[in-house]
């Protein structure tokens, strides 16, 4: 018996004959196909194309889904951190857990793999006061952002980037909620959001105008120095600036630490169960820069 490679069981040649093996009755007989002499190719007929490789499988069932961070998340949280790099991170998340995946959620991998969403844990006392920095973005109307959410409440493009109250179930007041745009060009923009360098000033791309209540990036300085009665400059400026548009006004705004300015701190102080010293120290500087965002 033969098999299909041409060679019978025992390795010896084959012979292959039909009916026109031997059409003129010649007797040459049939053709032998001996594999011991070589094949020379005819250069007249190509070697035909290779087969593609075959598709990859795919991931097991109920295995891990390769997934990543929209890039621009990534800087927003490298910036974060380096305004307050001791902060906790207890609430930080990017991609979602198993309640997330019951529904649709930016904190979900998208059919490219990338989640488009950020958890930015609310720590005041570290330096990561998501009050302010959540309106610091919010004011940005920086064009990769889509929604911002702190503190059942939740400012979007669509809407303006105009605070409205947020009823899902998660109130977010332990963390900041981002998510940014389903434009992957957006998404993965790394340009910097403006927060880090923010401080007297303004800088960052936000405008500051203290003496019309426009803010800025101001209150992202978290180490700014105690100032007290006889004190002047930018810092007793934008303490009053905040008291005069968020606290009452009754003030007047000279950049002067006047016996006027030292009053309305301590009405501050105890607005917020602070000391009343009329010193404006490191816990009066996060009341004065809480009112900023509210």
């Amino acid at each position: 018996m033969s098999d299909d490679s041409g060679r019978f069981d025992n390795g010896e040649p084959i012979a292959i004959a039909d009916e026109d093996d031997d059409p003129d009755g010649s007797g040459s007989g049939p053709i032998v196909f001996d594999p011991s002499i070589p094949v020379v190719p005819d250069p007249s007929f190509p070697e035909p194309a290779p087969a593609p490789p075959p598709p990859a499988a795919p991931p097991p069932a109920g295995g891990p889904v390769p997934w990543r961070p929209a890039a621009s998340l990534v800087a927003l949280r490298n910036e974060i951190n380096a305004i307050a790099p001791g902060r906790s991170k207890a609430s930080d998340g990017t991609i979602g857990d198993a309640a997330h995946q019951q529904h649709h959620s930016d904190h979900n991998p998208d059919a490219e793999g990338m989640v488009r969403a950020l958890d930015v844990t609310h720590d005041p006392a570290g330096g990561a006061d998501m009050a302010i920095i959540s309106e610091r973005l919010r004011v940005a109307k920086d064009r990769r952002a889509t929604y911002i959410i702190f503190n059942r409440r939740i400012a979007s493009e669509t809407h303006g980037w105009t605070w409205r109250d947020y009823t899902g179930s998660s109130p977010h007041k332990e963390h900041m909620h981002v998510s940014v745009s389903a434009n992957d060009s957006l998404a993965d923009d790394t340009s910097p959001w403006g927060l880090v360098g923010a401080g007297p000033g303004g800088d960052g791309g936000v405008t500051t105008d203290l003496p019309h209540g426009h803010f800025g990036l101001f209150p992202l300085n978290t180490a700014k120095a105690s100032i007290t009665l006889g004190a002047t400059g930018e810092l007793v400026l934008y303490a009053q600036s905040v008291i005069f548009f968020k606290a009452g006004g009754d003030i007047q705004l000279n950049s002067d630490f006047d016996a006027q300015t030292q009053k309305r701190v301590k009405d501050l102080q105890r607005v917020f169960a602070r000391p009343e010293t009329g010193d404006i120290d490191h816990e009066t500087w996060r009341a004065i820069d809480f009112l900023t965002s509210h």
